[in-house]
């Protein structure tokens, strides 16, 4: 309610209240069906959610990362190296891969370095994120909700002058056709494939 019910804090809430339920419940969710039940729920909801392609980015995002982690037991060989990344790398190249063709498609661009920029901007944009729930539940004590919400700006605008210094130093990156992230992840999925027989 407080974001506005946007297709994709909806999904997300969504996503959360199934697992959750479930676990009160003594049951278990298979977080691929709950992928796909959710968005059945949201077509039925607001069918026009589909041309908007941050629901396309959502949905994109979770299928990866969901992907990601389940494929992670056939790299481990290649991925125990990163392992001081924790699971960061895996989920930022999963939803890099989820998002690829919208992004090429939305955006006309993708840059190679952003499943690495992720390890650092997802978590401090989360704390950023938690910190202005916070500061909306302190909202009605002035002297406590300004701390939360001062430190949250400063994450944020600390996320933003990065993100630019980078853009500065790297430049843009290259125009991509939606066609090349479609037969990198042919490729990904080939590979997988092969692997796993």
């Amino acid at each position: 309610i407080l974001t506005g019910a946007s297709p994709s804090t909806v999904r997300a809430a969504t996503m959360v209240s199934i697992v959750i339920s479930a676990r009160f419940a003594g049951g278990k969710t298979d977080p691929f069906h709950t992928l796909v039940l959710v968005f059945w729920m949201l077509q039925v909801w607001n069918p026009a959610s589909i041309s908007d392609p941050g629901v396309r980015l959502s949905f994109g995002a979770v299928a990866g990362i969901l992907i990601a982690a389940r494929g992670s037991s056939l790299f481990e060989r290649w991925i125990k190296p990163l392992q001081f990344l924790g699971s960061g790398l895996l989920v930022s190249l999963g939803a890099q891969t989820g998002t690829a063709m919208e992004v090429a498609r939305s955006f006309g661009f993708l840059s190679p370095l952003a499943p690495v920029i992720n390890i650092a901007a997802v978590p401090i944009f989360g704390a950023a994120v938690w910190l202005a729930v916070i500061s909306l539940g302190l909202h009605a004590w002035d002297f406590a909700h300004a701390g939360p919400t001062a430190i949250a700006w400063i994450l944020l605008r600390g996320l933003e002058a990065g993100t630019a210094v980078l853009d500065q130093m790297i430049g843009p990156p290259p125009a991509v056709a939606v066609w090349g992230p479609v037969r990198v992840v042919a490729m990904i999925l080939a590979v997988v494939v092969w692997l796993r027989s």
